[in-house]
């Protein structure tokens, strides 16, 4: 794959149970077993998308990344209620569950997900575009700090 081969759209219905099994593949290894209500709700892509602009990055008819933003207005769903949370503002649109398949990571996947979402977040109107990254996902928290994320 090179990255002139990737191209980064909104996913479509069929689409749905492969983004989902791409999700379970690099959460679950992430959460090594613990919080299995937060990866069945990670993985509910059906429920996501009534509030929610998924996305994928999709190579040689694969899907090998994938991305939700969550518009201004809908901070309130980017979270099951049985994780703490701290409210967002509701001018931001927020940026959750960045997945890259392994096989296809340090080629631009991960930086042309984030780059599509905060394209989209800014033709929303969104006042700043925030998310949160896990402690254990310290490749994630790298990217995002070098596309100017604090």
């Amino acid at each position: 794959m090179t990255e002139n081969d990737l191209v980064v759209r909104r996913v479509n219905e069929a689409e749905l149970d492969e983004t989902a099994a791409l999700l379970r593949a690099v959460f679950g290894a992430t959460l090594d077993g613990r919080h299995p209500a937060y990866l069945e709700e990670l993985v509910d892509l059906r429920a996501r998308s009534r509030h929610a602009e998924l996305f994928v990055a999709v190579s040689e008819g694969r899907i090998v990344g994938t991305g939700s933003l969550y518009p201004p207005g809908d901070a309130e769903r980017v979270y099951p209620t049985e994780l703490p949370r701290r409210p967002w503002p509701s001018t931001w649109a927020l940026l959750r569950a960045l997945a890259v398949d392994p096989a296809h990571r340090g080629r631009g996947v991960g930086r042309r997900l984030i780059e599509e979402r905060v394209e989209r977040a800014r033709a929303l109107g969104a006042s700043a575009v925030a998310l949160h990254c896990g402690s254990k996902r310290e490749d994630v928290a790298r990217l995002f700090t070098q596309r100017g994320f604090a």
